[in-house]
């Protein structure tokens, strides 16, 4: 159903500026705007290209924001502490969705954290001080909206501490930043025994890989794993210490750095590779787009999470310990069962017509 309303969706950016909020603000932007009259893009960075003729209108956020409309409108303003200004202290946001609110009774502001500030002990300076400054813009800006959206339990606190106990903080849901082609072929592709990947940034990459040490020697030393395969940035200090330590650890030419791919290229990777090992807790698996992705793609993902986790289900994650003792867990009829476990979870909850859905039912 099409309400007679306007909607714009405010992000960093869009398309094809490469940036994980954009992408998923305007995946889902996408599905919203079958509800509603209108839908605008509305970014701090405007692309000098933009994708496609069909591609919803992008602007200028404070364009999108203060064009006249004749009929209500809702925005959905995706966060995080720096996006706006890199001091963490966007006023012109905050005073124009002020302004936004006032033009209309009818006006709603709905507003998606994807990061919140850091409570980490250890920062500099300069550090705290753009942390105040973020944590009173986020403060600002949540006590303006009709809704809020965060996506951990730990943001979830944070919010609630912010904003008061009373505050409705509700969890959303990540989607894969790379889908297969089909749904089903990541059953039906040829997969590489014995290649394994790291997908993500390079210090992920890295972590996981130290996290995981003594099941990676003890398999290469069996001849169970023959290499591992980099998908990410790598050119960062991060990606030079992940070469670096695995030259050192498991020896020359086991670690394949493939850098940066493009969309395709990357779902091919993980259409090929037996297994991918990552280090996330139950909280972190929430967020982690490229958990999603290895989901999406029916690749069995090595992670030391408990079993009783419910979403994801923890019974269909492969625990460092099990694959120590029985490598044959990754291809048996057990480890398809568990691929098909978490390869549906994904379809059935986190693909991008569900989360659509989800916001749409959440803004309502």
């Amino acid at each position: 159903m099409i309400t007679d309303r306007h909607l714009v969706v405010i992000a960093p950016t869009a398309p094809p500026n490469i940036c994980g909020v954009s992408d998923y603000a305007y995946l889902t932007a996408q599905r919203l705007a079958t509800h509603y009259q209108s839908t605008t893009i509305g970014v701090k960075d405007v692309p000098t290209v933009i994708n496609g003729a069909d591609s919803m209108p992008v602007r200028y956020w404070l364009d999108a924001l203060t064009t006249p409309s004749p009929l209500p409108t809702d925005v959905l303003l995706h966060f995080t502490p720096t996006s706006y200004a890199w001091t963490g202290l966007p006023l012109n946001l905050v005073r124009a969705l002020q302004r936004f609110r006032r033009q209309n009774s009818q006006n709603r502001v709905f507003v998606f954290f994807h990061e919140l500030w850091s409570d980490s002990l250890k920062l500099r300076i300069h550090q705290i001080a753009r942390n105040r400054l973020a944590r009173w813009s986020a403060y600002q800006v949540g006590k303006l909206a009709d809704g809020i959206t965060t996506l951990t339990s730990g943001q979830q606190d944070g919010l609630h501490q912010l904003l008061g106990s009373q505050t409705d903080v509700r969890l959303g849901l990540v989607g894969a930043n790379i889908e297969p082609i089909e749904r089903e072929i990541g059953f039906q592709s040829d997969r590489q025994s014995g290649v394994w990947a790291l997908f993500g940034l390079s210090h992920t990459r890295l972590w996981a890989m130290q996290a995981h040490q003594p099941l990676l020697q003890s398999l290469f030393a069996q001849g169970k794993l023959k290499q591992i395969t980099a998908i990410g940035p790598i050119d960062t200090a991060f990606a030079a210490e992940e070469a670096a330590f695995a030259a050192s650890t498991f020896g020359p030419g086991k670690l394949i750095q493939l850098g940066t791919l493009e969309p395709a290229e990357v779902s091919q990777q993980l259409l090929t590779v037996e297994a991918a090992i990552i280090k996330q807790d139950a909280d972190s698996l929430r967020k982690s787009g490229s958990f999603a992705a290895l989901a999406a793609h029916a690749v069995p993902v090595i992670c030391d999470v408990t079993e009783k986790l419910d979403s994801p289900p923890g019974q269909a994650i492969f625990r460092p310990h099990e694959v120590t003792a029985n490598p044959g867990l990754l291809i048996n009829d057990e480890g398809l069962h568990r691929r098909r476990q978490l390869h549906d979870w994904f379809w059935s909850t986190r693909s991008w017509s569900m989360i659509g859905n989800d916001m749409q039912r959440w803004m309502a």
